[in-house]
């Protein structure tokens, strides 16, 4: 799963970080784990890429699909 992000996230995001991603095509949440974070920030939209793998079923999930992901915020 890729995930952009803003980058001022970083300053409490942890690699580990657990939360769901909800698709608009699907109703249940999935569970996901951030796997990596981007090396760099694009300077223009001040995002960083995200990677994370699927906690649950990845069933009916196709390439392309968009939604949002909600992660536990680390204090």
């Amino acid at each position: 799963l890729e995930i952009i992000a803003p980058a001022d996230w970083l300053q409490w995001l942890r690699l580990g970080a657990t939360g769901e991603l909800r698709l608009d095509a699907r109703r249940d949440p999935i569970p996901v784990q951030i796997d990596s974070l981007g090396p760099t920030v694009d300077p223009v939209s001040r995002t960083v890429k995200l990677t994370a793998v699927f906690e649950g079923s990845t069933e009916g999930i196709l390439p392309g699909m968009s939604g949002f992901v909600v992660l536990e915020r680390a204090e």
